[in-house]
């Protein structure tokens, strides 16, 4: 199960954009493992290669810091709080639909920034509930959400969403629909840039409560 889907959503890493010293800020690489919804350790940015040596070796981390004991939170307002750890750790970011950016800092700190990302990310887990398939209850919201909210969104942004397969079609793929009505698959290269206008899934409680 992929937690890049509705209801299972996937941990965009807080990238190190490193300013000064030669390494101009930029968008960050975007993580090459996203299957696992905890933090995943290092993610190379700005050409740093994971596991070189010299002046392309991957940002080293500093000794975690203590941000607390973990904290449930909903979901849809985790990475807000993530920010928000990050800033009372002395780094901006900005929180995104599938993630956060963390501000550019000088070289000397990315160490620091990389191991206070981890840190906050970890005290604030996904809950179990985003590991588990989604039942046939959450697949009928979720036909309903794609066909009446998600998809005009889309299309009012100029997108051409796929047609809709019938729902007892979308509902029998299981864990599998998105192989079956994929609506951001067209939305380009970057579709990220539809989910906070568009969200891929209803409201986290909505979807819950359709277990």
């Amino acid at each position: 199960m992929s937690p890049a889907r509705p209801g299972v959503v996937a941990v965009l890493l807080a990238a190190v954009m490193i300013g000064g010293c030669g390494q101009g800020g930029g968008a960050p690489t975007a993580p090459s493992d996203t299957t696992s919804p905890g933090p995943q350790g290092l993610v190379p940015t700005s050409g740093v290669s994971a596991g070189a040596t010299g002046p392309d070796a991957a940002i080293p981390m500093a000794e975690l810091p203590d941000v607390g004991l973990p904290v449930d939170v909903n979901p849809d307002e985790r990475f807000a709080y993530v920010v928000q750890c990050l800033e009372d750790q002395g780094f901006g970011a900005t929180a995104e639909y599938y993630g956060m950016v963390p501000d550019s800092v000088p070289v000397e700190q990315a160490p620091v920034l990389n191991a206070a990302a981890e840190a906050c990310q970890a005290k604030y887990p996904f809950p179990p509930e985003m590991y588990e398939p989604p039942s046939r209850g959450q697949l009928n919201l979720l036909y309903d959400y794609l066909s009446d909210r998600a998809t005009p969104c889309l299309e009012a942004q100029g997108v051409a969403v796929p047609p809709a397969p019938s729902r007892d079609v979308f509902v029998d793929a299981g864990d599998d629909y998105i192989f079956v009505w994929d609506i951001y698959s067209l939305a380009g290269t970057t579709p990220d840039q539809y989910y906070e206008e568009c969200p891929p899934r209803p409201p986290w409680d909505q979807w819950i409560a359709a277990k």
